[in-house]
């Protein structure tokens, strides 16, 4: 597995770590809102420290479009 892989799968399984993780995306009418409820989580915070603002952010959303896009398909 390539490094980028690694780090991205990293990342996913720290956020998949947060408790009611998943409940947050389901229940988020917004990407917006899903954030700013992540924001309120401490681990939250650890993780975005961590591997830094802008591999948080695309993972987030990747995770948010692959949960909102396979919706209505």
């Amino acid at each position: 597995m390539g490094k980028v892989k690694g780090l991205v799968m990293d990342i996913e399984d720290e956020l998949y770590g947060i408790d009611n993780f998943e409940d947050m995306i389901c229940e988020s009418e917004s990407y917006s809102q899903f954030t700013m409820k992540l924001l309120e989580k401490p681990q939250f915070n650890k993780i975005y420290e961590q591997y830094g603002s802008s591999w948080v952010k695309g993972v987030l959303q990747e995770m948010w479009n692959e949960y909102w896009g396979t919706q209505y398909v």
